[in-house]
């Protein structure tokens, strides 16, 4: 060993190492401390803004489970008196009929717009809503508003039919919907026929409309 070797270390170069180990040290411990709470921040912030994102989907799933509610409510009650008032046309002409008295046949005009609102169901399936009810639910719904629909399509038709061919003839009378022969011209028995179908599928999903009522219900119940 020499004699450089054995000379201790002046006391107060060691003490400026300590001071500066432990200014590293705390540096390194308030560095930490940062990252650790902005991390804690951001996932808080991420936790958060899913179970806002939760709040707001249970929310709008709730009002759009009440607006079709409120549509299923008002097929019910319009769907049978309209399929009444066509079963009770349709009636009136057989029992002239009967009588082998001349009638102008069974026709069924609707009060205000010949198709049925649809607006809650309709936002439901653009904004995504729809697909937050259970797939069997989902199912139910798409293919009840699918059916009725394509039922009103159909009496759709049947209006434009009465307007231009029923209504111009009853002015002329009933003898003008029959052959020399005295028989109902057959575009007009076919008309009542179909027109008697689609009270058929009214009362066939007016039945279908309080079972999602129901139904619907029962979920927004729970």
């Amino acid at each position: 060993m020499t004699d450089t070797e054995s000379i201790p270390l002046p006391a107060a170069t060691t003490g400026s190492s300590l001071r500066s180990w432990a200014a590293w040290r705390d540096l390194l411990v308030r560095a930490s401390v940062g990252l650790l709470t902005i991390f804690v921040g951001v996932t808080a912030a991420f936790i958060f803004d899913g179970y806002r994102d939760q709040l707001e989907q249970a929310q709008q799933l709730r009002d759009t489970r009440l607006g079709i509610i409120t549509e299923l409510q008002h097929y019910e009650s319009h769907g049978d008196q309209i399929a009444e008032d066509i079963d009770q046309s349709i009636a009136r002409w057989k029992a002239a009929d009967a009588r082998r008295i001349q009638a102008v046949p069974a026709y069924y005009l609707m009060n205000g717009a010949p198709r049925p609102p649809t607006a809650a169901w309709t936002s439901a399936v653009s904004s995504g809503v729809a697909s937050h009810f259970d797939p069997k639910t989902q199912l139910e719904l798409g293919y009840f508003y699918s059916e009725f629909t394509g039922i009103h399509d159909n009496y759709v038709r049947r209006l434009v039919f009465t307007e231009q061919e029923i209504l111009p003839r009853e002015i002329a009378g009933p003898s003008s919907f029959y052959d020399g022969g005295g028989k109902l011209l057959p575009q007009f028995q076919v008309h009542m026929d179909l027109l008697a179908r689609f009270s058929a599928d009214l009362r066939r999903l007016d039945i279908e409309a309080k079972r999602l009522r129901v139904k619907l219900q029962a979920q927004a119940g729970k």
